[in-house]
């Protein structure tokens, strides 16, 4: 008898346990869905180059373009340049991480050359609707890319050609059509204040 009480008791634990724990199942809250991956443009070899990247290259290219009174890449050209430098870091990858401190002296160094403070660059940025993030981001990638280039130089060859052969030689896909429906058009960019000193 008292091992069939002994029973009921563990079965009755068990369901407890069990519908205690289907209760709490039932009042979890609901999880989100995974985030949905970016769309892919082009890749070159395995690495992606999303639509993302390369409307915020191209965004950030407008801008740097119009303050050093250039005209601006189309939005070709900027991936044109985009799968320029994977081709260049995948043969030349960087030996060493780019310090903050790089970063920021050569922004600087550009804005004296564009006779720019940091103001002006700030409304630049806000009326694209970027950060100074992503410029100082842009900023890091240009000097990774300057380090590849030497390297590549340094052994002789032309970089024009070098890229050129590149291009035939690796597998470079591009998505047309979501190129065509995604192409960003020219920023309006706000005019350029004359430059002051900050204080």
């Amino acid at each position: 008898m008292t091992r069939r009480i002994t029973g009921v008791i563990a079965v009755l634990l068990i369901a407890g346990l069990l519908g205690g724990g289907a209760f709490i199942l039932l009042n979890q809250a609901p999880q989100a869905p995974p985030p949905t991956p970016e769309p892919t443009l082009a890749t070159v070899e395995e690495q992606v180059i999303s639509v993302d990247y390369w409307t915020e290259r191209y965004l950030v290219d407008q801008i740097m373009s119009h303050l050093a009174g250039k005209p601006s890449p189309s939005p070709r050209e900027t991936l044109d340049r985009l799968i320029n430098e994977a081709l260049l870091l995948q043969a030349y990858p960087p030996e060493r991480e780019i310090t903050t401190e790089e970063v920021e002296q050569r922004l600087a160094t550009l804005q004296t050359t564009w006779d720019v403070n940091d103001a002006t660059l700030n409304t630049q940025l806000k009326s694209s609707g970027l950060s100074r993030s992503i410029v100082t981001h842009t900023v890091k990638q240009l000097l990774v890319v300057e380090t590849a280039q030497r390297q590549l130089e340094a052994t002789g060859a032309d970089v024009a050609t070098w890229l050129t052969e590149a291009r035939e030689s690796h597998k470079i896909r591009v998505d047309e059509a979501l190129f065509a429906r995604t192409a960003p058009p020219v920023a309006a960019m706000p005019a350029l204040a004359p430059a002051t000193d900050s204080p």
